[in-house]
């Protein structure tokens, strides 16, 4: 028992030592992965509020095709961004998925200067 005690706050002491020299970088895979994210919320969530405005007739139909279609190619463009990822490729997203998703919401921009129908 009494070994028992001695080899636990060993154990404990030895954690308290060494682990706080330790860091937990994320690995590159996650850092990718948590980009392609954030740019797919960022441009989703536009794409969403786009067309709720849409919906309430705030905004005119006139964009609609245009900035769909834009945002179908930025899906097409990150899910193939996603799969290279999987695939343990270490690399940030890709310009083609930043040009993509930047295309989407200068549609949205445009669309909305041109304001209500």
């Amino acid at each position: 028992m009494r070994t028992r005690n001695i080899a636990a706050v060993f154990g404990l002491c030895l954690a308290l030592v060494v682990l706080p020299g330790m860091t937990c970088k994320p690995s590159q895979q996650t850092t990718t992965y948590n980009t392609l994210s954030s740019v797919h919320l960022t441009t989703s969530g536009a794409y969403n509020a786009y067309l709720d405005l849409v919906v309430q007739g705030k905004l005119s139909t006139n964009m609609v095709p245009v900035v769909s279609r834009d945002y179908s190619t930025f899906i097409a463009v990150w899910n193939g961004a996603v799969s290279i990822a999987a695939s343990g490729v270490t690399a940030p997203a890709s310009p083609a998925v930043a040009n993509a998703s930047a295309t989407v919401l200068a549609d949205i921009n445009v669309a909305k200067t041109k304001g209500t129908p």
